[in-house]
């Protein structure tokens, strides 16, 4: 859904997210197996793990309201999303 004049940016911004945090990653994943020890650092990341998963769960609902409108609203504008659409904030109830 990215213009096509920044699909090279968004594209550099992913594979530095998914390439660069690798080595931070593993980094801290070392010190904290070695400080902590290997399996309470094992039960840490499922945990987080867990955590992640289950926040994602309860927010879904709101993404999937505004992925749509936003695909919706790109098949509206001939395939490139207006300039003037903002994303209408959804509020928990």
């Amino acid at each position: 859904m990215t213009p096509d004049h920044l699909r090279g940016r968004v594209m550099a911004m992913y594979t530095i997210d998914v390439h660069g945090n690798g080595p931070f990653g593993s980094l801290f994943a070392g010190a904290s197996a070695e400080h902590l020890g290997s399996h309470l650092h094992s039960v840490g990341r499922r945990g987080c793990v867990h955590g992640a998963a289950f926040l994602f769960f309860f927010h879904l609902p709101k993404i999937r309201v505004e992925a749509r409108q936003l695909i919706l609203a790109q098949d509206v504008a001939g395939g490139e999303p207006s300039l003037e659409m903002t994303a209408r904030v959804v509020e928990d109830n």
